[in-house]
């Protein structure tokens, strides 16, 4: 039997579209009406004198290096003009760039797309310029080449050179422009082409970006491909055993990860995917369309070493005169696979071994490059990322295993795909519930942000498939732990298939999870069904758990409590202005709150309840930025019977911290922090803190000692301000006793004067 790899190379070799990697071209002489602000109308063909006036308002042409635009002549001479400082006034010119675009979708092979031509730069080259070999960015979405447009004028040299795949293309236009012609070449963005010195007179064109704007795959008739489908379908079949793992078959070009789907295929890559596509199906395999990444980094090697590094400024090494040495770290993966396709392997790491190709990684220019100068001990590197159009196949025999050996979010992400093939395909069913028995429920559950890299509908969309309660309490700790990552319309599809019993106990056990975002997207679940009316009795043990689960939802409304519990040492700094997100969410859930007392206020017990759980929270961001904004928004919430109650509550409660007005401290004395921690310092400084008069103290030390101390005094609360006295040597660290308490105390004490009068307007 001969070697798989090298049939279906042979096979993929004799498929082929009526295209080339580069279009060229003339066209007779039309007046374009071309017109460039601060130079007026250009009249064909170009003269010197012209070209000189184009120049004057030009600016030097840069090109792409790395993530930056440069200016480099060593790489690139021509001036260019922008777009916008151009028009075309002549109507024909449309015409003729209709027709140019005809020639071009018909000798790039692209007869079945729609493309369109967007107007870039005006360049223009004098003698001695050029352009190195290089390859366009793609700098528009859907971009996939370029177009020149070369205007009528005297000039020698100045070829355009297009390069791909080992075969070489040279346009010269100076015969063309010379006899009164334009002259046009249009070429893929992974091409790389070079202009070549210019001799003599001038060369000025129009460059355009060619963009894709729809198109009709269905136009490459599948029937001119049905035996080559049928063949490939038959060496998988007979090769499905060599398949221990994922192979990837990669394309010709390399795209983007911006530009790349089938609809942005290119040349011979467009048909030789449909028949790998079509042929894995019939011959019970999968397959997608993926961009294999070949990432590989090693030493930066350079001639010119003085020349090009800055050793403070990274951004001056030369990628483009740079090459690598010693590779060090390569790899190859896909990482990014086309957007149409669904159920995918997420990032997945490929053996070469696992690669099928007409070429050697890495032969060719990368599309991306970075380099890194010196860090520490390490030397300067540099970093290639090439990006390879590919196939990825696989046998649907060995599917589970491949699933194994990947993450959570590739497992759950199948669960769906399943779920949506299960009406037509009998073994679905069988492969969701395989995937979920391959999911380690305890290790998902209990490890923080596991089911962040999950697909939770896909997820929840193999679970109600299945239509298996057994499966659904096994699963209810994942549930609870991914309970945000669930949208409302998807837990009350969940909460009309689950039983009763098992919705409750997966709702309380998110409820008492420590993630602050839990509660009020159990709040907005209750409210959404509140508003329509849905699931009644399972609203009503809702709203009992409020008040069974009053330490949870005492936590989640007390902001405060929860810094001092998170702050690195249990009592640093609490007052910290609460996000407006959280207060917001704060706000939310009391809407609900109000509303279910509305419902269910009937329940003296219950609604003393509900009393006992907001008045017990003595925190006051809960009460300035929670609370009082709902009391504030009286035609809202004035129709509640919880709203009075409150009012009066938040009433008294202003009115008590609005009594007596704070005073300074009688004297200089402090009291020592009430901690645990950092004995040794405080104890230095308590006799300083405790004395009246002393309102200074100099601690003059080393520097390590002084940062100690200042970082230990900012750490808590206290009436003491830091100051580095640079006199002398050892510096001093002057701390000096403050009335900072007593101006934060002040500043509240006015703040809830005006909150309290703005809430009895309300009344």
């Amino acid at each position: 039997m001969e070697n798989f790899s090298e049939e279906i190379l042979s096979l993929l070799d004799g498929i082929n579209c009526n295209g080339s990697f580069v279009a060229t071209g003339t066209h007779d002489l039309v007046v374009p009406g071309l017109s460039v602000n601060k130079v007026g109308e250009i009249s064909l063909p170009i003269s010197a004198a012209q070209a000189q006036a184009l120049i004057s308002v030009a600016h030097k042409a840069p090109f792409g290096k790395g993530m930056e635009t440069v200016v480099d002549t060593n790489v690139r001479s021509a001036w260019e003009i922008d777009a916008q400082e151009v028009s075309f006034n002549n109507p024909q010119w449309k015409s003729l760039l209709k027709e140019v675009l005809n020639t071009v979708k018909e000798q790039l092979g692209l007869d079945e797309r729609d493309i369109e031509a967007q107007a870039y730069k005006l360049l223009i080259y004098e003698k001695d310029d050029f352009f190195v070999w290089h390859k366009d960015s793609e700098k528009v979405s859907n971009m996939f080449g370029t177009l020149v447009i070369t205007f009528p004028s005297e000039h020698q040299g100045g070829e355009l050179a297009v390069r791909f795949n080992g075969e070489e293309v040279v346009v010269s236009v100076a015969e063309a422009v010379r006899n009164y012609q334009y002259s046009f070449a249009a070429f893929y963005a992974d091409c790389d082409h070079e202009v070549r010195p210019l001799l003599s007179g001038y060369r000025v064109c129009m460059v355009y970006n060619l963009v894709q704007t729809k198109t009709n795959i269905s136009a490459l008739s599948a029937n001119s491909l049905l035996e080559d489908i049928e063949y490939c379908t038959e060496l998988l079949q007979q090769h499905e055993s060599e398949f221990a793992s994922p192979k990837a078959i990669l394309l010709e070009h390399q795209y983007t990860p911006e530009n790349f789907s089938m609809d942005h295929l290119k040349l011979d890559d467009l048909p030789r995917v449909r028949v790998l596509l079509a042929a894995a199906e019939q011959a019970g395999f999968f397959a997608r369309l993926a961009l294999v990444t070949h990432y590989q980094v090693g030493d930066l090697e350079y001639d010119e070493y003085d020349s090009y590094y800055d050793d403070e400024d990274d951004e001056g090494i030369d990628t483009d005169s740079a090459s690598m040495g010693e590779i060090f770290d390569e790899s190859i993966s896909v990482e990014h696979w086309a957007s149409e396709e669904k159920g995918t392997l997420g990032d997945y790491y490929l053996e070469e071994t696992d690669i099928i190709k007409t070429f050697e990684l890495g032969e060719d220019d990368p599309l991306e490059k970075e380099a890194e100068g010196y860090t520490g001990n390490a030397g300067m590197t540099l970093t290639y990322w090439y990006h390879y159009g590919a196939v990825i196949l696989w046998p649907k025999s060995i599917h589970l295993q491949v699933l194994q050996a990947t993450g959570h979010d590739v497992a759950t992400e199948w669960m769906g795909f399943y779920a949506q093939t299960a009406a037509t395909d009998p073994a679905a069913m069988h492969h969701i519930r395989q995937l979920l028995d391959s999911l380690d429920i305890n290790a998902i559950a209990n490890t923080r942000h596991a089911t962040e890299k999950m697909d939770m509908e896909g997820y929840l969309a193999g679970i109600l498939v299945l239509q298996d309660n057994t499966l659904v309490q096994q699963h209810e700790e994942i549930l609870a732990a991914a309970f945000t990552k669930i949208n409302i319309p998807y837990w009350i599809k969940c909460l009309q298939q689950f039983p009763l019993e098992l919705s409750t106990s997966i709702f309380e056990k998110a409820i008492e999870r420590p993630d602050k975002n839990n509660i009020p997207h159990w709040a907005s679940i209750v409210e959404t069904l509140l508003t329509s009316n849905l699931l009644p009795e399972f609203v009503g043990i809702q709203a009992q758990k409020v008040v069974e689960k009053t330490p949870a939802f005492h936590h989640f409304f007390a902001y405060d409590e929860q810094q001092k519990q998170y702050s690195d040492f249990g009592y640093g700094r609490t007052n910290r202005e609460i996000p407006e997100e959280y207060s917001n969410k704060g706000i939310a859930t009391l809407r609900t709150i109000f509303k279910l007392c509305q419902q269910y206020g009937e329940d003296t017990t219950w609604f003393s309840g509900i009393l006992q759980l907001l008045t017990s929270v003595q925190d006051r961001s809960f009460f300035v930025k929670m609370l009082l904004p709902v009391l504030f928004d009286a035609e809202q919430y004035k129709q509640y019977r919880l709203y009075p109650l409150m009012y009066n509550y938040a009433i008294d409660v202003l009115q008590q911290k609005t009594a007596i007005r704070p005073e300074p401290l009688p004297n200089w004395t402090r009291q020592r922090p009430n901690t645990q921690h950092d004995t040794q310092i405080w104890d230095e400084l308590e006799q300083f803190l405790l004395s009246p008069t002393q309102q200074t103290f100099d601690y003059a030390r080393v520097e390590a000692e002084r940062r100690i101390m200042e970082s230990v005094i900012q750490k808590v609360e206290i009436d003491l301000s830091c100051e580095t006295i640079k006199k002398g040597r050892p510096y001093t660290l002057r701390l000096t006793k403050n009335n900072n308490e007593y101006e934060r105390n002040l500043k509240i004490w006015h703040d809830d004067l005006q909150l309290l009068k703005k809430l009895e307007e309300t009344r």
